[in-house]
Protein backbone atom coordinates (compact mmCIF):
# COMPACT_ATOMS: atom_id res chain seq x y z
CA UNK A 1 0.00 0.00 0.00
CA UNK A 2 1.41 3.05 -0.67
CA UNK A 3 0.28 6.64 0.48
CA UNK A 4 0.93 10.51 -0.55
CA UNK A 5 -0.15 13.79 0.62
CA UNK A 6 1.72 15.46 -2.04
CA UNK A 7 0.76 14.09 -5.51
CA UNK A 8 -0.06 15.82 -8.94
CA UNK A 9 -2.11 14.71 -11.74
CA UNK A 10 -2.44 16.16 -15.13
CA UNK A 11 -1.20 19.49 -13.45
CA UNK A 12 -4.09 19.30 -10.01
CA UNK A 13 -2.76 18.93 -6.96
CA UNK A 14 -4.68 16.50 -4.60
CA UNK A 15 -3.43 16.31 -0.81
CA UNK A 16 -3.86 12.91 -0.27
CA UNK A 17 -3.63 9.89 -2.35
CA UNK A 18 -3.82 6.49 -1.43
CA UNK A 19 -2.86 3.11 -3.70
CA UNK A 20 -2.99 -0.45 -2.49
CA UNK A 21 -2.38 -2.52 -6.08
CA UNK A 22 -0.75 -5.77 -6.72
CA UNK A 23 1.14 -7.07 -10.13
CA UNK A 24 0.45 -10.55 -11.54
CA UNK A 25 0.51 -11.81 -14.97
CA UNK A 26 1.30 -8.35 -16.88
CA UNK A 27 -2.09 -7.00 -15.02
CA UNK A 28 -2.03 -4.18 -12.11
CA UNK A 29 -5.29 -4.72 -9.61
CA UNK A 30 -6.22 -1.78 -7.69
CA UNK A 31 -7.55 -2.85 -4.59
CA UNK A 32 -8.27 0.49 -3.19
CA UNK A 33 -7.51 3.95 -4.70
CA UNK A 34 -8.69 7.08 -3.27
CA UNK A 35 -7.77 10.45 -4.06
CA UNK A 36 -8.73 14.11 -2.36
CA UNK A 37 -8.19 16.85 -4.38
CA UNK A 38 -6.42 19.54 -2.00
CA UNK A 39 -9.68 21.65 -3.97
CA UNK A 40 -12.57 19.56 -2.85
CA UNK A 41 -13.56 16.95 -4.48
CA UNK A 42 -12.61 13.02 -4.12
CA UNK A 43 -12.20 10.09 -6.21
CA UNK A 44 -12.34 6.61 -5.26
CA UNK A 45 -11.64 3.11 -7.39
CA UNK A 46 -11.06 -0.35 -7.78
CA UNK A 47 -10.39 -2.54 -11.02
CA UNK A 48 -7.76 -3.44 -13.41
CA UNK A 49 -5.87 -2.39 -16.08
CA UNK A 50 -3.57 -4.79 -18.26
CA UNK A 51 0.29 -3.69 -19.16
CA UNK A 52 -1.50 -4.14 -22.50
CA UNK A 53 -3.14 -0.67 -21.86
CA UNK A 54 -6.66 -3.12 -21.47
CA UNK A 55 -9.29 -1.35 -18.45
CA UNK A 56 -11.86 -2.45 -15.99
CA UNK A 57 -12.09 -0.37 -13.48
CA UNK A 58 -14.70 1.15 -11.22
CA UNK A 59 -15.10 4.70 -10.46
CA UNK A 60 -17.11 6.49 -7.47
CA UNK A 61 -16.72 10.39 -7.48
CA UNK A 62 -18.01 12.40 -4.98
CA UNK A 63 -18.50 16.43 -5.81
CA UNK A 64 -15.43 15.80 -8.13
CA UNK A 65 -15.27 18.99 -10.42
CA UNK A 66 -15.64 18.77 -14.06
CA UNK A 67 -12.59 21.03 -14.60
CA UNK A 68 -10.57 18.03 -13.16
CA UNK A 69 -11.08 15.77 -15.62
CA UNK A 70 -8.15 15.70 -18.09
CA UNK A 71 -10.44 15.06 -21.25
CA UNK A 72 -12.90 18.09 -20.88
CA UNK A 73 -10.25 20.74 -20.71
CA UNK A 74 -8.95 19.83 -24.26
CA UNK A 75 -12.96 21.71 -25.15
CA UNK A 76 -12.36 25.19 -26.46
CA UNK A 77 -14.97 26.47 -23.71
CA UNK A 78 -14.67 26.16 -19.77
CA UNK A 79 -16.67 23.08 -18.33
CA UNK A 80 -17.44 23.92 -14.60
CA UNK A 81 -19.32 21.58 -11.82
CA UNK A 82 -19.38 18.92 -9.73
CA UNK A 83 -19.78 15.02 -10.51
CA UNK A 84 -21.09 12.72 -8.19
CA UNK A 85 -22.21 9.60 -8.68
CA UNK A 86 -20.82 5.65 -9.69
CA UNK A 87 -18.73 5.30 -13.55
CA UNK A 88 -17.16 1.74 -14.91
CA UNK A 89 -14.10 2.11 -16.90
CA UNK A 90 -13.78 -0.15 -19.90
CA UNK A 91 -12.07 -0.49 -23.31
CA UNK A 92 -7.99 0.20 -23.12
CA UNK A 93 -6.35 3.49 -22.82
CA UNK A 94 -6.33 4.65 -26.53
CA UNK A 95 -9.98 4.15 -26.69
CA UNK A 96 -11.94 4.13 -23.24
CA UNK A 97 -15.47 3.26 -22.80
CA UNK A 98 -17.52 4.82 -19.95
CA UNK A 99 -20.94 3.62 -18.54
CA UNK A 100 -22.83 4.84 -15.47
CA UNK A 101 -25.16 7.43 -13.61
CA UNK A 102 -23.82 11.14 -12.55
CA UNK A 103 -25.28 13.25 -10.81
CA UNK A 104 -24.51 16.85 -11.62
CA UNK A 105 -24.27 20.30 -9.81
CA UNK A 106 -24.32 23.63 -10.50
CA UNK A 107 -22.98 22.53 -13.74
CA UNK A 108 -21.83 25.51 -16.41
CA UNK A 109 -20.83 25.64 -20.20
CA UNK A 110 -19.27 28.64 -21.33
CA UNK A 111 -21.72 31.21 -19.29
CA UNK A 112 -24.55 29.19 -19.62
CA UNK A 113 -26.11 27.77 -16.15
CA UNK A 114 -27.19 24.16 -16.80
CA UNK A 115 -27.67 24.06 -13.09
CA UNK A 116 -28.88 20.22 -11.30
CA UNK A 117 -29.28 17.21 -13.33
CA UNK A 118 -28.63 13.76 -13.98
CA UNK A 119 -26.82 12.03 -16.74
CA UNK A 120 -26.88 8.95 -17.98
CA UNK A 121 -23.50 7.30 -20.06
CA UNK A 122 -23.87 4.54 -21.83
CA UNK A 123 -20.91 2.94 -23.89
CA UNK A 124 -20.93 1.73 -27.04
CA UNK A 125 -18.82 1.53 -30.01
CA UNK A 126 -16.30 4.24 -30.34
CA UNK A 127 -18.69 6.81 -28.40
CA UNK A 128 -20.43 7.25 -25.40
CA UNK A 129 -24.15 7.87 -25.37
CA UNK A 130 -25.03 10.81 -23.13
CA UNK A 131 -28.80 10.60 -22.02
CA UNK A 132 -30.36 13.18 -19.08
CA UNK A 133 -32.02 16.28 -17.45
CA UNK A 134 -31.79 19.29 -16.12
CA UNK A 135 -33.93 21.88 -14.02
CA UNK A 136 -36.59 19.26 -14.31
CA UNK A 137 -37.34 20.58 -17.52
CA UNK A 138 -34.04 20.58 -20.29
CA UNK A 139 -33.39 17.36 -21.60
CA UNK A 140 -30.08 16.23 -23.12
CA UNK A 141 -29.45 13.27 -25.81
CA UNK A 142 -25.98 12.96 -27.63
CA UNK A 143 -22.63 11.27 -27.88
CA UNK A 144 -19.07 12.04 -26.54
CA UNK A 145 -16.23 10.75 -27.99
CA UNK A 146 -13.01 10.60 -26.16
CA UNK A 147 -10.55 9.20 -28.38
CA UNK A 148 -8.92 10.09 -30.78
CA UNK A 149 -10.00 13.19 -30.31
CA UNK A 150 -12.50 14.85 -28.00
CA UNK A 151 -15.81 15.53 -29.88
CA UNK A 152 -19.37 16.41 -28.69
CA UNK A 153 -22.70 15.71 -30.32
CA UNK A 154 -25.46 16.87 -28.56
CA UNK A 155 -29.33 17.73 -29.16
CA UNK A 156 -31.23 19.52 -26.41
CA UNK A 157 -34.98 20.15 -25.95
CA UNK A 158 -36.70 22.26 -23.51
CA UNK A 159 -40.38 23.34 -23.04
CA UNK A 160 -41.67 26.49 -21.37
CA UNK A 161 -37.93 27.22 -20.22
CA UNK A 162 -37.35 30.31 -18.07
CA UNK A 163 -34.12 31.25 -19.89
CA UNK A 164 -33.11 33.61 -16.65
CA UNK A 165 -31.97 30.03 -15.39
CA UNK A 166 -29.77 29.75 -17.90
CA UNK A 167 -28.56 33.23 -17.88
CA UNK A 168 -28.79 35.00 -14.84
CA UNK A 169 -27.71 38.18 -16.16
CA UNK A 170 -31.53 38.72 -17.52
CA UNK A 171 -32.44 39.18 -13.53
CA UNK A 172 -29.86 41.80 -13.25
CA UNK A 173 -32.31 44.05 -15.47
CA UNK A 174 -35.39 42.80 -14.40
CA UNK A 175 -36.43 41.12 -17.79
CA UNK A 176 -37.77 37.45 -18.11
CA UNK A 177 -37.85 35.30 -20.82
CA UNK A 178 -39.56 31.66 -21.82
CA UNK A 179 -38.67 29.58 -24.60
CA UNK A 180 -40.12 26.37 -26.06
CA UNK A 181 -37.43 24.77 -28.78
CA UNK A 182 -34.25 22.55 -29.41
CA UNK A 183 -30.88 23.39 -29.39
CA UNK A 184 -28.37 20.91 -31.09
CA UNK A 185 -24.19 21.09 -30.63
CA UNK A 186 -21.31 19.57 -32.43
CA UNK A 187 -18.21 20.73 -31.06
CA UNK A 188 -14.72 20.03 -31.20
CA UNK A 189 -11.16 20.64 -29.60
CA UNK A 190 -10.96 23.32 -32.45
CA UNK A 191 -14.59 25.14 -31.65
CA UNK A 192 -18.34 24.86 -32.06
CA UNK A 193 -18.36 23.41 -35.88
CA UNK A 194 -21.68 22.98 -36.19
CA UNK A 195 -25.24 24.48 -34.05
CA UNK A 196 -28.67 24.61 -34.93
CA UNK A 197 -31.20 26.80 -32.40
CA UNK A 198 -35.20 26.39 -33.29
CA UNK A 199 -37.39 27.75 -30.82
CA UNK A 200 -41.64 27.50 -31.30
CA UNK A 201 -42.06 29.68 -28.77
CA UNK A 202 -40.43 32.72 -27.11
CA UNK A 203 -41.44 35.40 -24.81
CA UNK A 204 -39.05 37.95 -23.98
CA UNK A 205 -40.73 40.38 -21.33
CA UNK A 206 -40.11 43.46 -18.36
CA UNK A 207 -42.47 44.27 -15.87
CA UNK A 208 -43.05 48.02 -14.51
CA UNK A 209 -40.62 48.23 -11.01
CA UNK A 210 -42.61 47.07 -8.02
CA UNK A 211 -44.55 49.89 -5.88
CA UNK A 212 -44.51 52.47 -9.31
CA UNK A 213 -47.97 53.63 -10.33
CA UNK A 214 -49.76 51.18 -12.78
CA UNK A 215 -49.10 53.67 -15.35
CA UNK A 216 -45.81 54.69 -14.32
CA UNK A 217 -43.58 52.13 -16.47
CA UNK A 218 -45.42 49.91 -19.02
CA UNK A 219 -44.81 46.10 -19.89
CA UNK A 220 -42.78 45.19 -22.49
CA UNK A 221 -43.57 41.89 -24.44
CA UNK A 222 -41.57 40.55 -27.31
CA UNK A 223 -42.85 37.25 -28.89
CA UNK A 224 -41.91 35.37 -32.34
CA UNK A 225 -44.30 35.07 -35.01
CA UNK A 226 -43.60 31.65 -36.44
CA UNK A 227 -40.44 29.14 -35.92
CA UNK A 228 -37.41 30.63 -34.88
CA UNK A 229 -34.77 29.19 -36.64
CA UNK A 230 -30.36 30.19 -36.04
CA UNK A 231 -27.82 27.75 -37.81
CA UNK A 232 -24.00 28.21 -37.34
CA UNK A 233 -21.99 26.27 -39.94
CA UNK A 234 -18.85 26.55 -41.52
CA UNK A 235 -18.03 30.07 -39.19
CA UNK A 236 -21.08 31.62 -40.40
CA UNK A 237 -24.29 32.21 -38.70
CA UNK A 238 -27.20 32.09 -40.58
CA UNK A 239 -30.35 34.05 -39.58
CA UNK A 240 -32.99 31.61 -40.90
CA UNK A 241 -36.38 32.64 -39.50
CA UNK A 242 -36.22 35.18 -37.17
CA UNK A 243 -39.93 36.65 -37.42
CA UNK A 244 -40.38 39.09 -33.37
CA UNK A 245 -43.50 41.05 -32.66
CA UNK A 246 -44.28 43.56 -30.18
CA UNK A 247 -47.30 46.20 -29.43
CA UNK A 248 -45.22 48.05 -32.25
CA UNK A 249 -45.53 45.85 -35.05
CA UNK A 250 -43.34 43.23 -36.45
CA UNK A 251 -39.62 43.19 -36.84
CA UNK A 252 -37.70 40.39 -39.55
CA UNK A 253 -33.99 39.53 -39.19
CA UNK A 254 -32.44 37.59 -41.71
CA UNK A 255 -29.50 37.12 -43.69
CA UNK A 256 -26.48 35.34 -42.08
CA UNK A 257 -23.48 37.10 -39.91
CA UNK A 258 -19.42 35.87 -41.13
CA UNK A 259 -16.08 37.24 -39.68
CA UNK A 260 -15.19 37.97 -43.87
CA UNK A 261 -18.86 38.56 -45.01
CA UNK A 262 -22.02 39.55 -43.62
CA UNK A 263 -25.23 40.35 -44.99
CA UNK A 264 -28.34 40.73 -42.86
CA UNK A 265 -31.84 42.37 -43.52
CA UNK A 266 -33.17 44.41 -40.57
CA UNK A 267 -37.15 45.30 -41.04
CA UNK A 268 -39.98 46.47 -39.53
CA UNK A 269 -41.01 48.28 -36.15
CA UNK A 270 -38.59 48.87 -33.34
CA UNK A 271 -40.95 49.82 -30.35
CA UNK A 272 -38.82 52.62 -27.68
CA UNK A 273 -40.72 51.78 -25.03
CA UNK A 274 -38.30 48.92 -23.48
CA UNK A 275 -35.69 52.22 -23.36
CA UNK A 276 -38.17 52.82 -20.24
CA UNK A 277 -37.04 49.68 -18.40
CA UNK A 278 -32.72 50.30 -18.98
CA UNK A 279 -33.28 54.28 -18.42
CA UNK A 280 -35.76 54.36 -15.50
CA UNK A 281 -33.14 57.24 -13.79
CA UNK A 282 -33.63 59.30 -16.43
CA UNK A 283 -36.69 59.18 -17.79
CA UNK A 284 -40.49 58.65 -16.97
CA UNK A 285 -41.95 57.35 -20.13
CA UNK A 286 -40.93 56.60 -23.69
CA UNK A 287 -43.55 55.98 -26.41
CA UNK A 288 -42.82 55.62 -30.00
CA UNK A 289 -41.56 53.76 -32.78
CA UNK A 290 -38.31 53.68 -35.26
CA UNK A 291 -39.14 52.25 -38.54
CA UNK A 292 -36.31 50.36 -39.70
CA UNK A 293 -35.28 48.94 -43.53
CA UNK A 294 -31.75 48.19 -42.88
CA UNK A 295 -29.07 45.74 -44.33
CA UNK A 296 -25.63 45.29 -43.09
CA UNK A 297 -23.11 44.00 -45.11
CA UNK A 298 -19.12 43.25 -45.45
CA UNK A 299 -16.86 42.10 -43.03
CA UNK A 300 -17.85 42.02 -39.15
CA UNK A 301 -14.35 43.98 -38.53
CA UNK A 302 -15.60 46.89 -41.26
CA UNK A 303 -19.41 46.50 -41.77
CA UNK A 304 -21.31 48.82 -43.55
CA UNK A 305 -25.00 49.71 -43.30
CA UNK A 306 -27.38 50.88 -45.28
CA UNK A 307 -30.78 51.31 -45.61
CA UNK A 308 -33.64 53.62 -43.43
CA UNK A 309 -34.51 54.03 -39.81
CA UNK A 310 -37.39 56.49 -39.79
CA UNK A 311 -38.79 58.27 -36.70
CA UNK A 312 -42.63 57.60 -35.91
CA UNK A 313 -44.12 59.82 -33.22
CA UNK A 314 -41.41 59.26 -30.32
CA UNK A 315 -42.12 61.35 -26.73
CA UNK A 316 -39.74 61.31 -24.75
CA UNK A 317 -40.21 62.39 -20.66
CA UNK A 318 -37.49 63.27 -18.70
CA UNK A 319 -37.75 62.50 -15.08
CA UNK A 320 -38.65 65.37 -13.00
CA UNK A 321 -40.02 67.44 -15.92
CA UNK A 322 -43.93 68.31 -16.44
CA UNK A 323 -43.63 67.99 -20.52
CA UNK A 324 -42.28 65.72 -22.77
CA UNK A 325 -39.69 66.16 -25.21
CA UNK A 326 -41.30 65.23 -28.95
CA UNK A 327 -39.47 63.82 -32.03
CA UNK A 328 -42.53 63.61 -34.09
CA UNK A 329 -40.81 62.85 -37.50
CA UNK A 330 -37.45 62.32 -38.93
CA UNK A 331 -35.25 59.84 -41.44
CA UNK A 332 -31.83 58.25 -41.46
CA UNK A 333 -30.44 57.63 -44.58
CA UNK A 334 -27.32 54.98 -44.29
CA UNK A 335 -25.48 55.67 -47.52
CA UNK A 336 -21.67 55.46 -48.60
CA UNK A 337 -20.31 54.88 -45.18
CA UNK A 338 -22.72 57.52 -43.37
CA UNK A 339 -25.54 58.35 -41.69
CA UNK A 340 -27.57 61.27 -43.37
CA UNK A 341 -29.97 63.06 -41.11
CA UNK A 342 -32.99 64.62 -42.74
CA UNK A 343 -35.58 66.59 -41.39
CA UNK A 344 -34.81 65.39 -37.48
CA UNK A 345 -37.25 67.82 -35.68
CA UNK A 346 -37.21 68.38 -32.02
CA UNK A 347 -40.26 70.15 -30.01
CA UNK A 348 -40.34 71.17 -26.92
CA UNK A 349 -43.28 73.67 -25.14
CA UNK A 350 -44.58 74.91 -28.89
CA UNK A 351 -40.80 75.20 -30.58
CA UNK A 352 -39.70 72.93 -32.95
CA UNK A 353 -35.79 72.76 -33.86
CA UNK A 354 -34.97 70.39 -37.12
CA UNK A 355 -31.35 68.78 -37.40
CA UNK A 356 -29.98 68.07 -40.67
CA UNK A 357 -26.50 66.93 -41.94
CA UNK A 358 -24.05 64.25 -42.65
CA UNK A 359 -22.70 61.84 -40.04
CA UNK A 360 -19.55 59.95 -41.72
CA UNK A 361 -18.80 56.20 -40.20
CA UNK A 362 -16.18 53.93 -39.65
CA UNK A 363 -18.04 50.40 -39.88
CA UNK A 364 -20.67 51.20 -37.25
CA UNK A 365 -18.91 54.01 -35.06
CA UNK A 366 -19.08 57.95 -36.14
CA UNK A 367 -15.80 59.38 -36.92
CA UNK A 368 -16.78 63.02 -38.52
CA UNK A 369 -19.86 65.18 -38.44
CA UNK A 370 -21.71 67.71 -40.67
CA UNK A 371 -24.52 68.78 -39.37
CA UNK A 372 -26.89 71.79 -38.83
CA UNK A 373 -29.30 72.82 -36.29
CA UNK A 374 -32.34 75.46 -37.52
CA UNK A 375 -34.87 76.73 -35.72
CA UNK A 376 -36.28 77.38 -31.93
CA UNK A 377 -35.76 75.63 -28.65
CA UNK A 378 -37.51 76.39 -25.34
CA UNK A 379 -35.35 77.22 -22.59
CA UNK A 380 -36.53 74.40 -20.42
CA UNK A 381 -33.70 72.42 -22.19
CA UNK A 382 -31.43 73.72 -20.29
CA UNK A 383 -33.28 73.09 -16.92
CA UNK A 384 -33.78 68.99 -18.41
CA UNK A 385 -29.99 68.73 -20.26
CA UNK A 386 -28.17 70.52 -16.80
CA UNK A 387 -30.36 69.93 -13.53
CA UNK A 388 -27.37 70.89 -11.15
CA UNK A 389 -27.01 74.37 -12.12
CA UNK A 390 -30.89 75.09 -13.17
CA UNK A 391 -33.76 74.81 -11.10
CA UNK A 392 -36.15 76.85 -13.58
CA UNK A 393 -35.86 77.60 -16.70
CA UNK A 394 -38.22 79.28 -19.77
CA UNK A 395 -38.31 81.39 -22.91
CA UNK A 396 -37.12 80.99 -26.57
CA UNK A 397 -33.34 80.60 -27.75
CA UNK A 398 -33.82 80.30 -31.91
CA UNK A 399 -31.21 78.43 -32.87
CA UNK A 400 -28.65 78.82 -35.84
CA UNK A 401 -25.39 76.43 -35.29
CA UNK A 402 -23.55 73.77 -37.89
CA UNK A 403 -21.25 71.23 -36.39
CA UNK A 404 -18.62 70.42 -38.48
CA UNK A 405 -15.60 67.71 -37.45
CA UNK A 406 -14.09 65.28 -35.61
CA UNK A 407 -17.63 63.72 -33.90
CA UNK A 408 -15.95 63.99 -30.57
CA UNK A 409 -14.67 67.56 -30.66
CA UNK A 410 -16.83 69.42 -33.34
CA UNK A 411 -16.09 72.86 -34.31
CA UNK A 412 -19.12 74.81 -33.45
CA UNK A 413 -20.31 78.13 -35.56
CA UNK A 414 -23.56 80.01 -35.39
CA UNK A 415 -25.46 81.83 -33.58
CA UNK A 416 -28.59 81.55 -30.71
CA UNK A 417 -30.99 84.74 -30.01
CA UNK A 418 -32.36 84.72 -26.74
CA UNK A 419 -35.96 85.95 -26.32
CA UNK A 420 -37.00 86.73 -22.39
CA UNK A 421 -35.18 83.63 -21.41
CA UNK A 422 -35.67 83.68 -17.70
CA UNK A 423 -32.95 81.73 -15.61
CA UNK A 424 -32.92 80.24 -11.96
CA UNK A 425 -29.62 79.47 -10.99
CA UNK A 426 -29.09 76.87 -8.08
CA UNK A 427 -27.43 78.12 -5.17
CA UNK A 428 -27.86 81.63 -6.24
CA UNK A 429 -31.25 82.35 -5.61
CA UNK A 430 -31.68 85.52 -7.67
CA UNK A 431 -33.99 85.36 -11.04
CA UNK A 432 -32.00 86.59 -14.25
CA UNK A 433 -33.86 87.28 -17.10
CA UNK A 434 -32.18 88.00 -20.38
CA UNK A 435 -35.34 89.78 -22.85
CA UNK A 436 -32.95 90.04 -25.34
CA UNK A 437 -29.70 89.56 -27.45
CA UNK A 438 -27.41 87.50 -29.55
CA UNK A 439 -24.57 84.58 -28.47
CA UNK A 440 -22.31 84.01 -31.80
CA UNK A 441 -20.34 80.63 -31.64
CA UNK A 442 -16.40 81.70 -33.41
CA UNK A 443 -16.19 78.24 -34.81
CA UNK A 444 -13.46 76.51 -32.25
CA UNK A 445 -13.23 73.29 -31.80
CA UNK A 446 -14.62 71.67 -28.33
CA UNK A 447 -13.27 71.15 -25.85
CA UNK A 448 -12.42 74.58 -26.68
CA UNK A 449 -15.01 77.30 -27.58
CA UNK A 450 -14.83 80.47 -28.84
CA UNK A 451 -18.19 82.76 -27.53
CA UNK A 452 -19.36 86.49 -28.54
CA UNK A 453 -21.91 88.07 -26.61
CA UNK A 454 -23.70 90.90 -28.16
CA UNK A 455 -26.17 92.89 -26.34
CA UNK A 456 -27.23 90.60 -24.00
CA UNK A 457 -30.57 92.75 -22.17
CA UNK A 458 -31.98 91.67 -19.26
CA UNK A 459 -32.90 92.33 -15.32
CA UNK A 460 -31.31 90.96 -12.15
CA UNK A 461 -33.78 90.43 -9.81
CA UNK A 462 -35.08 94.13 -10.12
CA UNK A 463 -32.52 95.77 -11.91
CA UNK A 464 -31.20 96.17 -15.18
CA UNK A 465 -28.31 94.48 -16.97
CA UNK A 466 -26.82 95.32 -20.80
CA UNK A 467 -23.90 92.44 -20.86
CA UNK A 468 -21.25 92.47 -23.87
CA UNK A 469 -18.01 90.74 -24.59
CA UNK A 470 -15.78 87.71 -25.81
CA UNK A 471 -15.00 84.51 -23.92
CA UNK A 472 -12.79 82.14 -25.02
CA UNK A 473 -12.58 78.58 -23.77
CA UNK A 474 -9.70 76.06 -23.48
CA UNK A 475 -10.67 72.60 -22.39
CA UNK A 476 -13.56 74.15 -21.03
CA UNK A 477 -11.32 76.24 -18.90
CA UNK A 478 -11.50 80.04 -19.40
CA UNK A 479 -8.64 81.37 -21.66
CA UNK A 480 -9.19 84.70 -22.63
CA UNK A 481 -12.02 86.78 -21.16
CA UNK A 482 -13.40 90.32 -21.84
CA UNK A 483 -16.60 90.78 -20.32
CA UNK A 484 -18.47 94.41 -19.59
CA UNK A 485 -21.28 94.34 -17.80
CA UNK A 486 -23.41 97.56 -16.78
CA UNK A 487 -26.21 97.46 -14.28
CA UNK A 488 -28.74 99.63 -13.21
CA UNK A 489 -30.76 99.53 -9.84
CA UNK A 490 -28.73 96.24 -9.12
CA UNK A 491 -29.90 94.68 -5.96
CA UNK A 492 -28.40 93.61 -3.56
CA UNK A 493 -29.24 92.28 0.03
CA UNK A 494 -28.12 90.94 3.11
CA UNK A 495 -31.26 89.84 5.49
CA UNK A 496 -32.58 91.67 8.41
CA UNK A 497 -28.74 93.93 7.97
CA UNK A 498 -29.19 95.92 4.86
CA UNK A 499 -29.81 96.60 1.19
CA UNK A 500 -28.26 98.48 -1.53
CA UNK A 501 -29.29 99.01 -4.87
CA UNK A 502 -26.09 99.90 -7.10
CA UNK A 503 -25.29 101.21 -10.78
CA UNK A 504 -22.28 99.41 -12.15
CA UNK A 505 -19.77 99.87 -15.14
CA UNK A 506 -17.49 96.86 -14.46
CA UNK A 507 -14.91 95.36 -17.13
CA UNK A 508 -14.01 91.61 -16.26
CA UNK A 509 -10.76 90.34 -18.33
CA UNK A 510 -7.88 88.31 -18.21
CA UNK A 511 -4.15 88.64 -18.90
CA UNK A 512 -1.68 86.67 -20.46
CA UNK A 513 -1.22 84.19 -17.98
CA UNK A 514 -4.94 83.38 -17.73
CA UNK A 515 -5.30 85.25 -14.43
CA UNK A 516 -8.68 87.43 -14.09
CA UNK A 517 -8.75 91.19 -13.24
CA UNK A 518 -11.91 93.17 -12.54
CA UNK A 519 -11.92 97.31 -12.93
CA UNK A 520 -14.21 99.66 -13.53
CA UNK A 521 -16.77 101.50 -10.79
CA UNK A 522 -19.90 100.55 -8.11
CA UNK A 523 -22.25 103.17 -7.28
CA UNK A 524 -24.80 102.83 -4.65
CA UNK A 525 -27.76 104.60 -5.40
CA UNK A 526 -29.66 103.66 -2.73
CA UNK A 527 -29.65 101.91 1.10
CA UNK A 528 -31.22 101.09 4.13
CA UNK A 529 -29.28 99.68 7.17
CA UNK A 530 -32.47 97.76 8.53
CA UNK A 531 -30.81 95.80 11.58
CA UNK A 532 -32.30 96.89 15.10
CA UNK A 533 -30.28 98.19 17.17
CA UNK A 534 -30.47 100.09 20.40
CA UNK A 535 -28.56 103.34 20.64
CA UNK A 536 -28.41 103.57 24.43
CA UNK A 537 -26.66 100.35 24.68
Amino acid sequence: MVRSRDLVAFGDPYEEATLDVSVARRIVTARRLALRRAGGGELEGTGTAGFNGALDLDVTASRFPLEAIPQLGELPFPVTGQLSGQVHVGGNVAHPSVGGVVALAATRLRNILLGAGQLKLEPGGDAVRLSGTFFDRLHVDGYLTLAPRVALFARITFEKMPLELLIPELKDIDAHAVASGSVQLSITRDGVSDAQVRLSDLVFWMEPPRGEAEDAHQRFELRNRGEVVVVYRDDQLALDSVHLASAAGDLRVTGFLAARHSDVRVKGSLSLELLEHFARDLVDHVHGDLLADLRLSGPLAQPELGGTLAVRQVSIAPRAADRPINLPSGRIDFERGAAVVRSLRVELDGEALVASGRVALQGLKPSTVDLNLRGAVSARLLQLILPRYFSEASGIIDVTVDALGPWQSPRLAGRLALKNVGLLPRRVGREITVRSGTVELGGARLPDSSVRLKGLRGTLDDGEFLLDGVLTLADWQPADVNLRFQGLGIPHRVPHLYELHVNTDLQLYSDDRRRLHLDGAVDIADGRYVQRFDLLK
